[in-house]
């Protein structure tokens, strides 16, 4: 049998090199990727449905605890044929909840300067009348406003420390993460009450009354705290009924 030597081979051709013949084609990288993409998809739909339910479920009312941490809604906002009883306060560097005078400003119009943010009692339920532009003492608060989140409701917490850029005087935040009760808790209420405040009160102190948000979340931030005693102090608590 003869052979021809001079029979020329056409090589293969070979396809052009890109992104996709590297990795996507290769099948065991198919597969991860696919596998990674379904997990996902799998992992967010049992996310939402877990939020969903806890978000439909009814929780028992709360009770406060005032040797402890409580977490009440206040509120400061008009609503439908109805006036709001409070006005929230910060004066200086600390919290109270005052009874609503007609004559006065709401919380977030007033001028805010450094004078006014020194460092004061805060007791509103101290040796203060109940007169129309009073504090409120801290047994009404207790009766008469809802316990939106107790001690048991938060997780973790810790705190960071931030400058305002205006004064350049220092303030603390508390980041709290809720557990999925306290989220369903917060979320439920904030979404029927967006733009009231909530007073965290630990041992009958007021340290931080936040605006809230209608929102599903795990975290929330408390500040301003103008004293770092303060801020340690909540997320000590919080902290430590963990352990």
């Amino acid at each position: 049998m003869s052979v021809e030597r001079n029979a020329v081979v056409e090589p293969s051709p070979i396809p052009a090199r890109n992104a996709y013949g590297r990795v996507i084609r290769e099948r065991g990288t198919q597969r991860l990727v696919i596998g990674a993409i379904a997990a996902a998809v799998t992992w967010y739909a049992f996310a939402e449905m877990r939020t969903y339910q806890l978000n439909q479920k009814q929780w028992p009312p709360l009770q406060p605890t005032p040797q402890g941490l409580t977490v009440l809604g206040i509120q400061t906002k008009d609503r439908p044929g109805k006036k709001a009883p409070y006005v929230a306060r910060n004066s200086n560097k600390s919290w109270q909840i005052r009874y609503r005078d007609q004559g006065e400003k709401e919380a977030g119009d007033e001028e805010q300067t450094p004078e006014s943010k020194d460092r004061g009692g805060n007791n509103p339920g101290a040796g203060r009348g109940t007169d129309e532009g009073g504090v409120v003492p801290m047994s009404e608060l207790y009766n008469s406003c809802p316990t939106v989140l107790t001690g048991p409701m938060f997780a973790h917490a810790y705190i960071d420390e931030d400058i305002r850029p205006v004064f350049e005087d220092k303030y603390w935040k508390v980041i709290i993460d809720l557990t999925p009760e306290g989220q369903s808790r917060y979320y439920q209420y904030s979404s029927k009450h967006e733009k009231e405040r909530l007073a965290f009160i630990l041992d009958d102190e007021t340290l931080a009354c936040p605006e809230m948000a209608a929102m599903n979340t795990t975290v929330l931030t408390l500040d301003p705290i103008w004293v770092k005693a303060d801020a340690q102090r909540l997320a000590d608590l919080i902290n430590k009924q963990k352990k």
